[in-house]
């Protein structure tokens, strides 16, 4: 009897790492996502060259994060987050086409959701 709390504590770390590493794994869904709608929808924007450049140089740090992850590096959250505002910047100076823009905002709000 006296190991039933002891049992439900642990329970409650297993399941809550669980909910963790999915809400992880969504998250990381959802920016793989975020940067493949991103790439299809430049074509179709009216982009700078420099906008070009910092659109290119952030997804491919959000690339190289996932692979460093991928071989079991540690990734700097905020770094990530960073080049994701950078690019919610770049889609929200109304280069994009308005179809374009409505997507890419919502998945921005899925990402800052999770």
């Amino acid at each position: 009897m006296k190991n039933h709390p002891m049992r439900f504590a642990l329970l409650l770390c297993v399941v809550g790492a669980s909910f963790s590493v999915q809400a992880q794994r969504q998250r990381g869904q959802s920016i793989r996502q975020l940067v493949q709608d991103v790439q299809s929808a430049m074509p179709r924007a009216k982009l700078s060259d420099n906008q070009k450049s910092k659109l290119q140089s952030d997804i491919d740090g959000i690339n190289a994060a996932f692979q460093a992850r991928q071989q079991g590096q540690s990734v700097d959250r905020d770094k990530l987050m960073a080049m994701i505002d950078d690019i919610h910047q770049v889609v929200d100076s109304g280069a994009f086409t308005e179809d374009d823009q409505k997507k890419l905002d919502t998945e921005f709000s899925s990402i800052s959701s999770h």
